[in-house]
């Protein structure tokens, strides 16, 4: 614990990269000390236009609801740049993460981005985006979500239906061999 703290407390120097401190961050919140956590938020806020994975696993696996400032932070300003200008974003990673969060805020933020008119302010395919926010209120059901869950249910239908097909398809076919003719010509052999 020591040295996770002093690796994140030492001066950066100008070739450091957020994602080498995001990692260390997910190690030390894994401690689940509550003392570290207006450390890791203030890490997380300074460098919001750089979360990534790493971040978004933390605010999920380690949840704290002082991480909702950075979602809505994030999902106002950030996200929709990183949708729009970078050529992959996983929005699978950050709408589960606020969704695991099942409180009031959370379903406040998801509802903002799903409601969104137009859904994406840019050309890109947002297809994918809407099936991932879609996905990720399904899949963690609660009181909260109610309105919104109703308000998603046929996609969500749609999309489970979809997932079900593309997995079912992906499954091995097992061959039956007595349809397919037994080899029995013989192999040569090398000892060189």
């Amino acid at each position: 614990y020591p040295v996770i703290k002093k690796m994140l407390t030492r001066k950066p120097n100008f070739y450091d990269q957020f994602e080498h401190y995001e990692k260390v961050l997910y190690v030390l919140a894994s401690f689940k000390k509550k003392e570290d956590i207006p450390f890791i938020k203030n890490m997380l806020s300074d460098n919001i236009l750089w979360l990534s994975f790493h971040s978004f696993s933390l605010m999920r696996d380690y949840p704290d609801d002082s991480y909702l400032d950075i979602y809505e932070l994030f999902s106002k300003k950030i996200f929709y740049r990183k949708v729009c200008n970078e050529s992959y974003f996983n929005s699978a990673i950050f709408f589960n993460s606020i969704a695991s969060y099942k409180n009031v805020r959370s379903e406040r933020i998801l509802s903002l981005i799903l409601n969104r008119k137009p859904f994406m302010p840019c050309i890109n395919d947002s297809g994918y985006i809407k099936r991932n926010i879609v996905l990720a209120i399904w899949d963690n059901p609660c009181k909260e979500y109610t309105t919104i869950r109703n308000q998603i249910k046929k996609d969500a239908q749609g999309y489970l239906e979809e997932k079900r097909k593309s997995e079912a398809s992906a499954l091995p076919m097992e061959l039956d061999s007595a349809y397919l003719p037994k080899d029995t010509s013989s192999e040569p052999i090398r000892w060189w």
